[in-house]
């Protein structure tokens, strides 16, 4: 089965609050973001505030990477294979995607257990998740824990859900 670019990213309805849905992570990307792409497993591509820089949301590891100067260059790498395993995390998708797993519409494959709290990095620890749930819960949990120092215990974390 040949799996395409257009297989590795979530449809965003037009009925969807686009302005929302990085709400929980103005602390990383400063207001105004706006969200490009979405890949099956919960990352975005964003530019920030009135930039043209388009940038990376890695909504797993809680960080913000500079990809492309522009929307320009950023279609273009959008062409390079290795960028796209590594952004879309083929090599965690890509099996259920085999297996003819399907997401119900606004949702993505997240991690039952968040690899910032002890969770697994495979392909079996991924389950359906609404869009702006794991958004909203992936932001508000990297928040809490960004300004830890590294190896200290996370024994509670407080998160809103409406």
């Amino acid at each position: 089965m040949t799996i395409t670019l257009e297989d590795l990213c979530v449809a965003l309805d037009q009925d969807l609050d686009r302005a929302s849905l990085l709400a929980d992570w103005e602390w990383l990307t400063g207001p105004g973001a706006r969200v490009l792409m979405l890949g099956v497993a919960g990352d975005a591509f964003v530019q920030l505030g009135q930039g043209q820089d388009v940038y990376f949301l890695d909504c797993v590891d809680g960080v913000l990477e500079k990809v492309a100067d522009d929307l320009g260059e950023f279609l273009q790498r959008l062409g390079d294979v290795d960028f796209v395993a590594h952004c879309f995390r083929y090599d965690l998708v890509a099996p259920l995607l085999r297996e003819g797993a399907r997401l119900p519409e606004g949702s993505v494959w997240a991690f039952r257990v968040p690899p910032v709290l002890g969770g697994a990095r495979d392909t079996a620890a991924l389950e359906p998740t609404a869009l702006a749930d794991y958004l909203s819960l992936s932001g508000q949990i990297h928040a809490q824990v960004a300004a830890l120092p590294p190896g200290v215990t996370v024994g509670d974390l407080s998160l809103a859900v409406e």
